[in-house]
C-alpha cells in the first residue's frame, strides 16, 4: 500500500524513500542476501548524497561554470584560472545571480569584468578579493553600500587603477577587519586626505598599505586606530623612526601584535627606543634594511632600548639586511629566549637593495672575533623552530652552534652556507684585519655607512667544528621536518646520521656533487614521510634509488653500517621494524628533482623508484602477493606530482615511456637536455599525461617535430608553461596547433632555428586568440597578448601599439 501511494505521486523515488519490503526483495534479486537491508539503505543514502549537487567551496579551473547547478555555494575562487579563462562580466553576472548566499569570492587576476554592479546582489559577502584586477574607484563606490554590514575582509592588491576616493566610504563598514591596499599606488606622502581617511577605519585589525609611500603623518593617523594588530608599511622610503615613536605613542601600539617594515630605508637607530615600547608584538619584519643592520657599532641609548625589549617577540625576520654579527648577538640576546622564527636569508642573489653592492654572501669571509659573536648569538635560542640561514654563507662553527643550541628545530635551510673548510683564515691565529676581510666582503659602496675596524689581531681559540661534530649536531634534531643543504659543500661526512631524522618530510641537498648513493641510504629511514626530495647536482646514481626502498626494508643508514650496532635500543629496533614494510616506502612522495645527475639515472633506477630492488624478498614476496590478488601487499609507485629529469643525459625514449605509465598524475615534467629522447617518445609518451600544466622539452635535439607538438596540444590540453628552446626541426606550421593550449600562459621559443630570424614573422605565425608571454627564437618577447597590456588597452592608457606613456 505504502508503495502505491509512493507510485501514484507520478515523482522520482529516492532509494532511502522505500518502504523496507521492497528494499528486501530487491536485496535478494540483486545479490541473493536476505537481510542487512539498514546496510544497503545506508549506502544507497550515502551515493545519493555524493551525486547530489551540494557543493559549497567551488574552484572552477577551464571553461565558464554553470553556477546554477549547485544551490548551496559559499565560496568561489576563481583565481586558479590562467589568464586564457579568466572570468568574462557575462560569467560574473551570472555568477552573482545563481550565489546570492556566498560568504567569500576570489576574483583575483579577473581583469576582464567591466563593472561590478552584479555584486550588489551578494549582500552576504564577508571576504572579497579583487587583486590584480582594474576596479576602479567609482566601481568601489558602487558596491561597499550594498556590503557595509556584511564585509570583513576586503583585498586589492596592484588595482593600479585606484586613486584612493573610495576609502571614504569604508568608514560605514562597522565589520570590516581586514584591509589590503599594498602596491596600488596612492603616494601617501602628497595625499594626506587619503591618509586621514585611513584613520577613519576604527574597526580594523590588518592593515597593508606596502609600496603607497606611507610618511609619519600616514604612522601618526593609523596610531588611532584602537584594535589594529598587523600592520605593514612595506617599502615606505619617507617613513622615519620619528613616525615609529608616533606609532608606537597611540594606542594602536598597546594592540600591534605583527609589524613589517621591510625596505623602509629612512629608519635609522632611533628604531629601537620605539619597538622596545610594542608590549604585545609577536613578529617584527626588518628586511631588506641594511642602513639599519649592516653597521657593527650600535649607539649607547639604542643598546640599552634593547634590553627593554618585550618578551613576546616569537617571529624575527631581517632577511636581506646583511645584520652584523656582533648586532646580530645583541639582538637575539635582548629577544632570542622567546624566538620561535628566525629568518637571516639572502634572499635570491641580491644581497642588498643596491644595485652596485657585491655579490658575496654577508658571512662568506669573517674575522675569529666575528665567527664568535655568531657562536654567541646562537646561545639561549632554545625555543627556536625554524631557522633559515639561506645563502649568508654562514660558516660551518656557526651552524653547529645553532644546532646545538635549538634542539627543537623543525625547519632548518642552511643553504649556500660555507660547510666546508674555512679560507682565507690561519690554523691558530689571523693576521688579516677586519678591513680586509669584512669592508670586501659586505660592505655596500657609497652607502655612506662609516666603517669602525675591530682589533687587527685576533687570537683565534675557537676550536673549529669538523664534519663529525655536524652531522652529530645534525643527528640529534630528532623534530626536524624540512632539511635544505643546498650548495653548501656537504660531504657524506656531515651526513652520516641523517638515519637518525625519521620524520623528515622535505629535503633538499641540490648542488652538492660530495653526496650520492650513500646518504639516499640514510633517507630511507623516512621514507614514508618524505613528500619532497632534490637531489639535484649530486652524485646520486640508479643505485641511490634503490637504496631509499632496500634500506627501508633493513632498517639501514647513512655512514658506517657497524656503527652503534651493540647500542640499538628498542625503539630503533621498533621504527627499523615498522618501516620494513616494502609497501609504504615514498607513499608520500610528489616532488622529486634529479636535475644535472649526467649519466646516473637511467632506466634501472626509475624502475627501482617504483618497484624497489629487484632482489630483495620484500620485493619477492610483494611480487608474489600481487600474482595472488592481494592488492594490500602489493608495490604502488609513488604519487608523484613533479619529476625534474634535465640533463640526465641517459633518458630516452623508453624512460619516456615508463614515466607517462608509471606517473600518469604528473602535473609538472622538466626533461630538458635529455639529448637522447627521440620523437617517438614525444609523440607517443607524452600525450598520455593528460593532467600536466607545465612541460619542459628544450634542448632535446630533433626530438620535437611537427607531429610531437601537434599530440602535445591535442591531449595536453591543460598546459600553462611549455618550454620548446632549441627545437631545431619545429617550424612555422606547427605553431597553429597552439591554439588549443587555452590557458598557456607561457611559451619558450628560443633558438628554434627552424622558425627563422625574424622575430615578427614568428609572432605573426602564432594563433590570434593566444594569451601568453613568449620568448621568440632570437631572444625577443611576445608581450601584446599579456592581460595587463590588454587591461590596460580597454582602459585607454596604452595605444594599440603598446606603448606606455611616460609619466
Amino acid at each position: 500500500m505504502e508503495l502505491e501511494i509512493l507510485l501514484s505521486t507520478k515523482q522520482k523515488i529516492g532509494w532511502d524513500r522505500l518502504p523496507l519490503d521492497v528494499l528486501v526483495e530487491i536485496g535478494k534479486i540483486v545479490n541473493e542476501i536476505d537481510g542487512n537491508v539498514a546496510a544497503m539503505r545506508a549506502t544507497c543514502k550515502h551515493w545519493k548524497a555524493g551525486v547530489a549537487s551540494v557543493a559549497s567551496a567551488l574552484t572552477p579551473l577551464g571553461l565558464p561554470c554553470r553556477y546554477s547547478a549547485f544551490s548551496h555555494i559559499s565560496s568561489i575562487n576563481t583565481a586558479t584560472r590562467n589568464h586564457g579563462h579568466a572570468i568574462t562580466s557575462s560569467e560574473f553576472a551570472s555568477l552573482c545571480a545563481a550565489a546570492p548566499q556566498a560568504t567569500l569570492l576570489n576574483l583575483n587576476g579577473a581583469y576582464q569584468i567591466a563593472s561590478l554592479k552584479p555584486l550588489n546582489n551578494m549582500q552576504a559577502l564577508t571576504h572579497l578579493s579583487l587583486d590584480h584586477t582594474a576596479v576602479t574607484d567609482a566601481d568601489l563606490i558602487d558596491i561597499i553600500p550594498s556590503l557595509t554590514q556584511s564585509l570583513v575582509s576586503l583585498s586589492l592588491q596592484e588595482c593600479i587603477f585606484l586613486k584612493g576616493d573610495f576609502i571614504s566610504t569604508l568608514e560605514s563598514a562597522l565589520n570590516l577587519r581586514r584591509l589590503d591596499i599594498s602596491d596600488i599606488g596612492l603616494a601617501l606622502h602628497i595625499n594626506p586626505a587619503t591618509g586621514r581617511a585611513l584613520g577613519t577605519l576604527s574597526s580594523l585589525e590588518i592593515l597593508s598599505i606596502g609600496g603607497n609611500t606611507a610618511c609619519d603623518v600616514t604612522a601618526g593617523v593609523l596610531a588611532a586606530l584602537p584594535r589594529l594588530k598587523a600592520l605593514s608599511l612595506k617599502d615606505s622610503h619617507m617613513l622615519s623612526e620619528g613616525g615609529l615613536e608616533e606609532l608606537a605613542a597611540g594606542p594602536a601600539g598597546r594592540v600591534l601584535e605583527i609589524v613589517d617594515l621591510e625596505g623602509c630605508q629612512s629608519i635609522g637607530e632611533g628604531c629601537w627606543a620605539a619597538l622596545s615600547r610594542l608590549k604585545a608584538i609577536k613578529k617584527l619584519c626588518l628586511a631588506r634594511m641594511p642602513q639599519l643592520l649592516q653597521a657593527a657599532p650600535m649607539p649607547d641609548y639604542a643598546a640599552a632600548a634593547l634590553w627593554r625589549w618585550p618578551a613576546s617577540l616569537q617571529k624575527l625576520c631581517i632577511a636581506g639586511s646583511n645584520v652584523h654579527p656582533t648586532k646580530l648577538k645583541l639582538l637575539l640576546a635582548a629577544c632570542g629566549p622567546g624566538l620561535l622564527e628566525l629568518d637571516l636569508s639572502v634572499p635570491g642573489n641580491n644581497l642588498a637593495s643596491s644595485s652596485s653592492s657585491p655579490s658575496r654572501p654577508p658571512f662568506a669571509r669573517l674575522t675569529p672575533q666575528q665567527v664568535r659573536d655568531l657562536v654567541e648569538a646562537a646561545r639561549g635560542l632554545k625555543q627556536l623552530k625554524k631557522l633559515n640561514a639561506a645563502r649568508t654563507g654562514m660558516p660551518l662553527e656557526a651552524a653547529v652552534a645553532f644546532m646545538r643550541a635549538a634542539p627543537r628545530l623543525t625547519h632548518l635551510d642552511l643553504s649556500g652556507c660555507s660547510l666546508g673548510p674555512r679560507v682565507g683564515l690561519g690554523a691558530q691565529g689571523s693576521r688579516a684585519t677586519a678591513g680586509q676581510l669584512w669592508s670586501s666582503g659586505i660592505f655596500i659602496p657609497g652607502s655612506g655607512i662609516p666603517y669602525h675596524a675591530e682589533a687587527a689581531h685576533v687570537s683565534n681559540s675557537l676550536a673549529a667544528p669538523g664534519p663529525e661534530e655536524f652531522a652529530f649536531a645534525l643527528g640529534a634534531l630528532t623534530a626536524l621536518c624540512t632539511l635544505r643543504l643546498e650548495d653548501s659543500g656537504l660531504r657524506h661526512e656531515h651526513l652520516r646520521h641523517v638515519k637518525w631524522l625519521k620524520g623528515l618530510v622535505n629535503v633538499s641537498f641540490a648542488g652538492n656533487r660530495g653526496i650520492g648513493d650513500v646518504v639516499a641510504k640514510g633517507l630511507a629511514a623516512s621514507a614514508s614521510f618524505l613528500e619532497e626530495i632534490n637531489l639535484s647536482g649530486t652524485s646520486i646514481t640508479d643505485q641511490g634509488l634503490k637504496n631509499l626502498h632496500s634500506s627501508s626494508s633493513s632498517g639501514g643508514g647513512g655512514g658506517n653500517n657497524n656503527e652503534n650496532n651493540t647500542t640499538t635500543s628498542g625503539a630503533e629496533s621498533q621504527a627499523s621494524t615498522s618501516s620494513s614494510s616494502f609497501s609504504t616506502a615514498l607513499k608520500r612522495l610528489h616532488t622529486l628533482s634529479l636535475a644535472r645527475s649526467g649519466s646516473g639515472i637511467t632506466l634501472a633506477g626509475l624502475q627501482a623508484l617504483v618497484r624497489g630492488a629487484a632482489a630483495t624478498p620484500e620485493a619477492a614476496a610483494a611480487a608474489a602477493a600481487a600474482a595472488d590478488g592481494d592488492k594490500s601487499k602489493c608495490v604502488r609507485s609513488p604519487p608523484l606530482r613533479s619529476l625534474n629529469l634535465s640533463d640526465c643525459v641517459s633518458i630516452d625514449t623508453e624512460c619516456a615511456n615508463f614515466i607517462s605509465s608509471s606517473f600518469p598524475k604528473l602535473t609538472h615534467l622538466n626533461l630538458s637536455g635529455c639529448v637522447r629522447l627521440e620523437a617517438e617518445g614525444i609523440e607517443k609518451a607524452l600525450p598520455v599525461l593528460s593532467l600536466l600544466r607545465y612541460l619542459d622539452i628544450s634542448r632535446c635535439g630533433d626530438a620535437l617535430e611537427y607531429t610531437g607538438l601537434r599530440e602535445i596540444c591535442a591531449h595536453l590540453t591543460q598546459l600553462t608553461g611549455l618550454k620548446l628552446d632549441g627545437a631545431r626541426k619545429l617550424t612555422g606550421d606547427g605553431l597553429g596547433t597552439l591554439s588549443t593550449l587555452g590557458v598557456l600562459s607561457e611559451l619558450d621559443l628560443t633558438c628554434c632555428a627552424g622558425l627563422g630570424d625574424d622575430d615578427e614573422d614568428v609572432k605573426s605565425k602564432l594563433p590570434e586568440d593566444l594569451i601568453a608571454t613568449v620568448q621568440l627564437p632570437q631572444g625577443g618577447r611576445a608581450t601584446v597578448s599579456s592581460p595587463l597590456v590588454k587591461m590596460q588597452q580597454r582602459r585607454g592608457l596604452v595605444s594599440l601599439a603598446g606603448s606606455l606613456p611616460q609619466v
